[in-house]
């Protein structure tokens, strides 16, 4: 095979359309909407189903105009009523998003649609009530999408937005489990979110987009949190990450401090003062005190391995066995500076001084033992969870090596890269003949033609499924039989 896709006068024509559609359709299952409309436009196909196909992805771009032109339809003259067609549905989306408040009602009231037209449903019926400013529903519907299995960056990133944007506000450790829950939904995403973080992105943009950037920062703090490192999603995370009061962050310790001359009991009371001076003089002046008081409490938070989730608990073996050497070398450090620097008690300031030398000492010590276990602990989980990795990358090459054309249209990130490598070879195309990069992979087995290219976001493969050349299709033989 080397005729080349973008000069077919060597392939034929309707062999090259459907192909070129055959990976449209693929492409649209992962939501590369961008890439499916360029497979279209190069097919040249203008049948009304990839007409209405068009409509339905423009639509999903954000560009409802441009559906209801595809669909021969004027903004001023469509009118609105119950969906009977898929195009009236299409028509309904672009309108909401036009704004009309009517169409929304309309979707909802033409029911469930079932079997295999119930996700496309779920897509428009989201878009809609997005668009017309009921985001309950529209999360609902996201995650439906995601119950079903839709693992696109697009559909996580919408349900896992929605999820943070209707924390609770007032229970900050509620507010955490449900932050918790949507970066989870992120982590059993494809791509994985630290190797190709599409879908954290999508999800602060929305976020952000809808004025709530501290949903996009605790996001990104948590899925961070229960995730193995990664170089893009540290990236994230950092351009995320809020400006802060350093001052503020003092103030318990600039109050506190002095208070120690009045022994533990004006420790006690310092800090509370301190506590009280920060609520008013917040350490990000823009959120409000319970995001401020959750991103903190994220941040200091763990992820257990061996349990799957968040340690609610940062009180472990090692923190302690820290803690203990930590204040028994500061014990004998502040010993040492008392022994050097002779400490009268015989004035009040010499008291002051004792006070602050040894408390100074002993919790200094304890607090950094207790930060190193704490330390060391973080480093041996993320060994725990790379060594994960790299079982399921053995695993997943091993699965993949044998042909999945009879079941998978489409694979991205680790997965397309073990199959392509595992069970494909060059088809003898020089490209896909597309304005992308993208080279044609062929199955030996099934004949399928694979487009090997990149998402999107540029970080990841992708593998597109397409039908076989016509001529290697090979006819059933008559038998006589069922078959």
């Amino acid at each position: 095979m080397t005729e080349d896709l973008a000069a077919p006068p060597r392939l034929a024509e309707d062999d090259r359309r459907e192909l070129l559609l055959s990976w449209a359709v693929a492409a649209d299952a992962h939501d590369e909407l961008v890439l499916c409309d360029l497979l279209v436009d190069a097919s040249g196909g203008t049948a009304q189903p990839v007409t209405s196909w068009r409509a339905r992805t423009a639509v999903l771009r954000g560009e409802p105009v441009r559906a209801l032109e595809l669909l021969g339809r004027r903004v001023d003259e469509t009118e609105l009523a119950v969906p009977r067609e898929p195009d009236d549905v299409t028509a309904l989306v672009a309108l909401a998003t036009l704004g009309d408040r009517r169409a929304l009602p309309l979707l909802v009231r033409a029911g469930q649609v079932p079997g295999t037209t119930r996700a496309a449903h779920l897509y428009l019926l989201a878009l809609a009530a997005e668009y017309s400013g009921r985001a309950d529903l529209a999360t609902d519907a996201w995650c439906a999408l995601a119950d079903q299995g839709t693992d696109t960056p697009l559909v996580l990133g919408r349900a896992a937005a929605g999820m943070v944007a209707r924390r609770d506000r007032t229970d900050a450790d509620r507010a955490a489990d449900e932050v918790y829950a949507a970066a989870l939904l992120l982590r059993g995403g494809s791509p994985s979110p630290w190797r190709d973080p599409a879908a954290l992105e999508h999800a602060a943009t929305v976020l952000q987009d809808s004025g709530d950037p501290a949903g996009a920062t605790l996001l990104a703090c948590a899925v961070r949190q229960v995730c193995p490192p990664g170089a893009p999603l540290e990236e994230v995370v950092r351009r995320l990450r809020p400006r802060r009061n350093r001052w503020a962050s003092l103030a318990p310790w600039l109050v506190a401090l002095p208070m120690l001359a009045f022994g533990a009991l004006g420790l006690v009371a310092g800090w509370y003062l301190g506590g009280m001076l920060q609520r008013a003089w917040r350490r990000i002046p823009s959120w409000s005190f319970e995001d401020e008081r959750l991103w903190f409490g994220i941040r200091a938070q763990s992820y257990d391995v061996a349990r799957g989730r968040p340690r609610t608990s940062t009180l472990r073996p090692l923190d302690v066995l820290g803690a203990v050497l930590g204040a028994a070398v500061g014990t004998g450090l502040a010993a040492g500076v008392a022994g050097a620097v002779p400490l009268s008690t015989e004035t009040g300031a010499s008291t002051a001084l004792a006070v602050v030398v040894w408390t100074t000492g002993v919790l200094g010590g304890l607090a950094a033992g207790a930060l190193g276990g704490e330390a060391v602990h973080r480093a041996r989980d993320r060994r725990g969870l790379l060594a994960g990795l790299e079982v399921d990358l053995a695993v997943t090459r091993r699965v993949l090596a044998t042909c999945r054309c009879w079941s998978t249209q489409s694979l991205v990130g680790v997965a397309a890269a073990a199959y392509a490598e595992g069970h494909l070879r060059p088809a003898g195309y020089p490209d896909a003949g597309l304005d992308r990069p993208g080279t044609v992979l062929l199955c030996e087995l099934s004949g399928a033609r694979w487009l090997a290219t990149w998402t999107a976001s540029g970080r990841s493969a992708l593998l597109l499924r397409g039908v076989p050349r016509q001529d290697d299709v090979v006819e059933p033989v008559a038998t006589g039989l069922y078959l």
